[in-house]
């Protein structure tokens, strides 16, 4: 994927509003990588092209309630000192927080998820939430540890979910409905009660 003008730091809150929010074009992205963002991030609310934030560090809150993410949306090996919020947003591709350390609550309800979310080997010290939420690829956490507890309440995930090798301190999957693989190989914790699985289940 092409990258285009390069973001340094320094930059307001408002300047990497305006840049992620730029027309959609296939083949390029927002290139974002490498920030220190010391203040809130609020890009709720509006349309999103390719954005890469991939090493950047979130000093305070962000936000992308009720975003229209359609591009890609990476955020490999970030961290976070806050919260972060996807509430309500509709992701049109994959997103991705490999490796991400992320202190704050991480809240992805009633969010539509149209491609891929991967959290592998991410540190999620607060609650994670994808209540109420679809999901239609994979929801990887493979190799995370989750010590703030994983919520799945009443949510949809069509393309399996995969928790290999995870650490998760709580499970709440209460009317989940799980289609396609479940894979729980040394996986530490339990799904516990209310999951509806119709897909295969490894162990």
């Amino acid at each position: 994927m092409t990258k285009i003008t390069r973001a340094t730091n320094g930059m307001r809150a408002d300047d990497i509003r305006q840049r992620a929010s730029q027309q959609l074009v296939v083949g390029e992205t927002v290139d974002l990588r490498g920030l220190v963002i010391d203040a809130p991030l609020d890009l709720s609310g509006i349309a999103i092209a390719n954005v890469d934030f991939s090493g950047t560090h979130f000093c305070a809150e962000v936000s992308f309630a009720g975003a229209q993410c359609r591009g890609l949306t990476w955020f490999r090996n970030c961290r976070f000192d806050s919260s972060v919020t996807f509430a309500d947003a509709v992701l049109e591709n994959d997103c991705r927080f490999d490796g991400a350390v992320i202190e704050g609550r991480l809240n992805f309800a009633m969010c539509e998820l149209r491609g891929a979310a991967a959290f592998d080997q991410s540190l999620l010290m607060s609650l994670v939430a994808f209540d109420d939420s679809v999901v239609y690829g994979n929801l990887s956490f493979a190799n995370a540890r989750i010590t703030g507890g994983l919520s799945l309440v009443r949510a949809s995930c069509l393309g399996g979910l995969w928790l290999d090798g995870a650490e998760i301190s709580s499970f709440d999957g209460n009317g989940l409905d799980l289609h396609g693989r479940l894979s729980l190989k040394d996986t530490t914790g339990s799904l516990g009660d209310g999951v509806n699985t119709y897909g295969y289940v490894y162990r």
